[in-house]
């Protein structure tokens, strides 16, 4: 792999990751309370925005690749990800579990689900933890897919879509979500490597494939995935587009929560959990459920960024003590 200048920050790149975010946190509003209309809300939402995810992650990753010039390089880029990743999903995943250990009394039963963490996931008690298992798993081949990009892209595409349209059901090592999402990993991978193709592409049949998803979605829905993933991926182009000019004024803002996304999509759910459960005890929750999501997605935003900080003011003064 070539050695490249430094690439600049792609704002509309910060757009479409803030309203894949928005997406993702409206789909983990859920809460006993809601009407009936969340839910077809949510199946709509859930049918393309873990898709969108993974094709902005395959793009960051291979347009902010560095030189790899041997095997230590690789390996150090892996611990650098390990570290970022492990801690925090080691520390959340049994703080989590603890709740529903505690219920269970730690029987055998209930101490087996919680281990299922480390190795299956989605049979663990903190299910959405498993986007970052399969974001690690990416992770381990994404540098040798842009590193020998010229030559194997076409064999990764073909084995991506393979693996997409195949019907794995084995949850150990998430190995059935690697195989379901690697085909929008590949896909984002192809987009930074031709990102100057895509800034020429014509806005009239993005908008119009963008439009036909919303119509399948209104009036055919069941689109089911990966289908509706690749007809997201236009839709979400179209939504950035409409959106950057009224977002420039705060961009600081939007690249501040681009940048800390992962902490806000691992802190996230506790701050939804808690409003959540004090909803839940004021009379006739489900009319103020408009104003439930009103106040979750400032505060799933607000309070991880508030953890995110807390976090690295103690880390940057444990390590200070450590060194002085």
């Amino acid at each position: 792999m070539n050695s490249r200048p430094e690439k600049n920050r792609l704002f509309l790149v910060d757009v479409w990751i803030n309203i894949a975010l928005l997406f993702v946190i409206l789909g983990h509003c859920s809460a006993r309370f809601a009407p009936p209309w969340y839910d077809t809300l949510k199946n709509w939402i859930y049918s393309f925005h873990m898709g969108v995810f993974f094709f902005v992650a395959g793009f960051l990753m291979h347009y902010t690749k560095k030189p790899m010039k041997n095997i230590f390089d690789y390996f150090h880029l892996i611990g650098d990800k390990f570290r970022k990743f492990a801690l925090p999903f080691v520390i959340l995943g049994i703080i989590l579990s603890l709740i529903p250990l505690a219920q269970y009394r730690f029987s055998a039963k209930a101490l087996r689900t919680a281990f299922n963490l480390f190795y299956r996931p989605t049979a663990s008690y903190v299910i959405f933890l498993w986007f970052i298992y399969v974001l690690f798993e990416f992770y381990l081949l994404t540098p040798f897919i842009s590193h020998y990009y010229n030559p194997t892209i076409v064999l990764f595409l073909l084995m991506a879509i393979g693996l997409s349209f195949c019907h794995i059901n084995n949850n150990l090592f998430a190995i059935h979500l690697f195989s379901r999402h690697f085909i929008f990993l590949i896909l984002g991978i192809i987009a930074a490597e031709n990102i100057g193709l895509l800034c020429r592409i014509p806005c009239l049949p993005v908008y119009a494939t963008a439009i036909y998803f919303l119509y399948l979605s209104i009036f055919h829905p069941g689109l089911f995935y990966p289908s509706s993933g690749f007809l997201a991926l236009p839709f979400m182009q179209a939504l950035s587009w409409i959106c950057a000019p009224l977002l420039r004024p705060f961009k600081n803002v939007i690249e501040h929560i681009s940048r800390n996304c992962f902490g806000i999509y691992l802190y996230q759910m506790i701050a939804i959990q808690i409003l959540a459960n004090f909803f839940s005890r004021l009379p006739a929750p489900s009319r103020l459920f408009p104003l439930f999501l009103l106040l979750a997605i400032p505060a799933a935003i607000g309070f991880p960024l508030v953890v995110i900080r807390i976090l690295r003011l103690l880390s940057t003064r444990l390590f200070n003590r450590a060194v002085h």
